[in-house]
């Protein structure tokens, strides 16, 4: 047997206000600047990454052209090319898609801390 809640003896004007508390919790406290943040930070790590490739396919082109004596064939690089392409849009697309939950969250934020902080008004 479980007991009731204590929520369903509360006036309903109790339970707006509880649950206004809760989702000012679940908001950023500086929506402009969280924003800001989820964008800068996808820009500044996509800006390595590609560094990082640029960098690892010279190393390697360098250390196998020292190895054999020849470059890689273009023709060799097809297939490893096309599979981190795939790769790479798959993880840019969920990447964008946190950053639109995040500004989404951070633009909500916004407006509820305009507003007053009253959900649903």
């Amino acid at each position: 047997m479980n007991a009731p809640s204590i929520f369903q003896y509360l006036p309903k004007e109790a339970s707006a206000i509880w649950k206004m508390a809760e989702v000012d919790a679940a908001l950023p406290k500086k929506p402009i600047s969280h924003g800001l943040k989820t964008v800068g930070s996808g820009l500044a790590w996509m800006g390595l990454g590609t560094l990082a490739g640029y960098g690892g396919g010279a190393l390697l082109g360098n250390a196998v052209k020292g190895l054999m004596g020849k470059r890689i064939p273009p023709e060799a690089l097809q297939l490893p090319a096309a599979l981190a392409g795939a790769g790479m849009g798959l993880a840019y697309k969920n990447y964008k898609d946190k950053e639109l939950e995040e500004l989404h969250r951070a633009a909500k934020g916004y407006r509820n801390h305009a507003k007053g902080s009253i959900p649903g008004q």
